[in-house]
């Protein structure tokens, strides 16, 4: 047993390229399937081969990771956030998302959180660029929605609007540097060129908040900086607020319900017709928690988004309540805050505002549990280094 240890630590840099491989397959393969090449025949069986078979290996490497971790309180956390997975899956609404983000979260143990940012923003784009030529190109389905919404080659046009704030928010946190006055000229064109073409309120909500939080950030900063300020806001207070801001996942699933019982008290109450769409989305919430009780680790619904009566359930918080159970949604809830609170102690501010947006988002959009959108959400184990800061101004605020 021992030598199987020794060789098993003695491979690490093997199993660490293991790794980053099986990542770039699943995260691939993740996001081809929100492409319409999915409409290609072949493409599908191919694609949940290699889907599948990614998993597989993160599992594998999931178990080598045990023996490379020597804190067993970590190996015991790891253990314990699988079995969640395992249990929602097996016995509960058998989500395959969550199965996969906590085998990932396990993984990632001890593994560059810098080389996965960078690698599934490389990615990213490549898709991106690709299925936006293909469709342009008539190789693939371009669509347009009746209300000229634009997909640009994803099956919906919100899979390419959320994938470009997260791309986005990616880049911020491994760029390590101020962006300058024309770099948010350009962001600012970039949410205005996406909201034209795709409508996506929610996320362009998002992607302006962003953008904000950093540009507050670096102002203050480059201030301070430029004439040699010293701090001015006391630490307890700093402290104070980093402490509530960290409770925004928290926060977000006590909204997200209250809302559904906010809604259904203001029923008859008129309603502007750019809330349509939230609204529509919060009744969905109010027929699922008049048809379904709760349950520990989920359980089976009905959706539809083809056939039949539409019914999505499009808030990641009621999503995860209802069909992967309450123990799943306070898992999640619970383990978001204590990453985003670990970012705001270490300083990483711009990772920080990135979990932020993400859990806001997740009020009306499902991407925030998602691991091939929201796949800040695999990094609590992983080595961080500068993610999320600039080392030039650390210690500016």
């Amino acid at each position: 047993m021992t030598t199987i240890i020794g060789c098993i630590r003695k491979n690490e840099k093997w199993i660490d390229l293991s790794y980053y491989v099986l990542y770039a397959i699943l995260y691939l393969s993740a996001l081809v399937g929100t492409t319409t090449f999915m409409d290609w025949e072949g493409v599908p069986h191919v694609r949940n081969l290699f889907y599948m078979g990614a998993t597989a290996g993160m599992l594998v490497l999931w178990m080598l990771g045990i023996v490379l971790q020597e804190n067993w309180k970590v190996n015991v956390a790891k253990a314990v956030i699988l079995l969640i997975g395992i249990l929602q899956f097996a016995i509960g609404g058998g989500s395959s998302l969550i199965l996969i983000l906590t085998t990932l979260i396990g993984a990632t143990d001890r593994k560059s959180g810098d080389i996965i940012l960078k690698e599934s923003l490389v990615i990213g784009i490549a898709v991106i660029i690709i299925a936006y030529l293909a469709s342009m190109n008539g190789y693939i389905a371009y669509k347009v929605s009746t209300d000229d919404r634009h997909s640009f080659g994803f099956t919906y046009y919100s899979h390419f609007s959320d994938k470009l704030l997260y791309l986005y928010m990616m880049f911020r946190c491994v760029y390590r540097k101020r962006l300058s006055i024309a770099g948010y000229a350009l962001s600012v064109l970039l949410v205005y060129l996406d909201f034209r073409y795709t409508h996506a309120r929610t996320v362009t909500i998002c992607f302006v908040l962003f953008l904000i939080l950093c540009g507050i950030y670096d102002l203050i900063s480059y201030a301070r900086e430029k004439h040699e300020a010293r701090k001015t806001t006391k630490e307890n207070i700093l402290n104070v607020m980093g402490a509530l801001a960290s409770m925004a996942y928290l926060f977000a699933g006590a909204l997200s319900f209250g809302g559904v019982y906010l809604n259904k008290m203001l029923e008859n109450m008129e309603i502007p017709y750019e809330l349509n769409t939230f609204i529509a989305r919060l009744n969905f919430s109010g027929e699922a928690m008049k048809q379904y009780g709760f349950t520990l680790f989920g359980q089976k619904i009905y959706e539809s988004l083809d056939e039949g009566p539409y019914f999505y359930l499009d808030n990641a918080y009621i999503r995860l309540f209802f069909i992967t159970g309450a123990v799943t949604l306070i898992f999640f809830a619970v383990y978001m805050t204590w990453m985003m609170w670990h970012a705001f102690s270490e300083k990483r501010y711009i990772f920080f505002f990135a979990l932020l947006v993400a859990a806001i988002g997740g009020i009306s959009e499902t991407y925030t549990i998602n691991f091939y959108y929201n796949m800040f959400a695999i990094l609590a184990f992983a080595r961080l280094g500068c993610i999320g800061t600039i080392s030039e101004r650390e210690m500016t605020i």
